[in-house]
């Protein structure tokens, strides 16, 4: 049953991962999701393991799962979130606009200005 499962998750994200390949609106969609959530759960384990420093307990595993025993481990969970969450971010803002806010130069002076627009000349 388990491996039943983890057959249709990685199907289902491959399939995510084509169209957003595919389709760049919906990449950028899926990528501003995914910063959200990475977001969230950097900022989440960045405060849990605060918080069990703070207080000078010992760290209870989530879920009583062996994933995350240290505090040191929840740091670096925590901070690899939040960078991956900011990368995300980036990659969903930016990366896919870039075109439509400067012509693009294939060559040095290859580009001429006529009435206002770009004209390239290859």
């Amino acid at each position: 049953m388990n491996a039943i499962a983890l057959f249709l998750g990685g199907l289902l994200l491959g399939c995510l991962l084509t169209v957003s390949l595919g389709f760049p609106a919906v990449g950028r969609a899926v990528a501003k999701i995914l910063a959200v959530i990475l977001l969230a759960l950097g900022v989440g384990f960045l405060v849990w393991a605060s918080l069990v420093v703070a207080r000078g307990e010992h760290l209870r595993p989530p879920f009583g799962s062996d994933l995350i025993t240290e505090v040191s481990e929840a740091f670096a969970w925590g901070a690899g979130f939040l960078v991956g969450g900011l990368v995300a971010l980036v990659l969903g803002w930016g990366a896919g606009q870039a075109h439509l806010r400067r012509p693009h130069c294939v060559a040095a002076n290859h580009l001429r200005q006529e009435k206002g627009t770009y004209v390239s000349y290859l």
